[in-house]
């Protein structure tokens, strides 16, 4: 599985997370992604290996050195830098910074985009109700309309599906599967696609207005009489 695989991986766990608990602790949900990327782990293998190549410097001040250094990374990574390549342990730990920060903008976009996510996914899911979904399906939906249409990622279509799918695969049912692979498939092609409230409103009321006129009415009401006439 590759890093960004599994950085989808860890952002699904985080929402469901959330969902199931609402009332999470943030630096909880830190930890757990910090947790899951390896990031306590692959930190202390680099302490290690610095005090191991610097035995004259104090562990406070080899720690303090780290922290600055991995700050740098972190603010590099922000930045759009690419920190993947290289190798050794301070590779690995820059790689897992760099997931770190993928999972988190994942779980943030959702969350920040997540009312007009799910009335996105309310007007392609036909017959389902949001509430009526499988938690662990809703919020792989939710990654997928995320990555689909507001990310700026600049992930294909196709990738972003096939991915979702494999979380249903993964986490899910056998006809989880074909549920979600479903309504992605329904979405528009582009957000700009995707009409406003207010837009959204004006199509209902032109539906409504259009099943409604006189004529209709009309005919309807004769119709009505000549049934309770007969």
């Amino acid at each position: 599985m590759n890093r960004r695989s599994r950085g989808r991986e860890i952002a699904l766990q985080v929402l469901y997370l959330i969902e199931q608990n609402p009332e999470i602790d943030p630096v909880e949900i830190d930890r757990f992604i910090a947790r899951r990327v390896r990031e306590p782990w692959l930190r202390g293998l680099v302490e290690r290996a610095l005090m191991r190549d610097r035995p004259d410097v104090p562990p406070k001040t080899i720690a303090e050195m780290l922290d600055r250094r991995l700050k740098s990374i972190e603010q590099g990574i922000r930045a759009g830098e690419d920190r993947s390549a290289g190798e050794g342990e301070l590779a690995e730990l820059a790689r897992a910074i760099e997931q770190r920060e993928f999972v988190k903008g994942l779980f943030a976009g959702v969350r920040k985009n997540r009312p007009r996510i799910d009335k996105i996914i309310g007007r392609v899911a036909e017959n389902w109700r949001l509430d009526r979904m499988a938690a662990i399906d809703r919020n792989i939906i939710r990654l997928g309309v995320y990555e689909i249409l507001f990310s700026s990622n600049e992930v294909p279509r196709k990738v972003a599906i096939n991915e979702a799918l494999e979380l249903a695969k993964r986490y899910s049912t056998a006809q989880s599967s074909r549920f979600v692979n479903g309504i992605l498939d329904r979405l528009p092609a582009s957000l700009a696609d995707v009409p406003s409230d207010d837009e959204a409103e004006t199509e209902t009321k032109t539906a409504e207005s259009a099943s409604l006129d006189p004529s209709g009415r009309e005919s309807l009401d004769r119709g009505s009489d000549r049934s309770i006439d007969s």
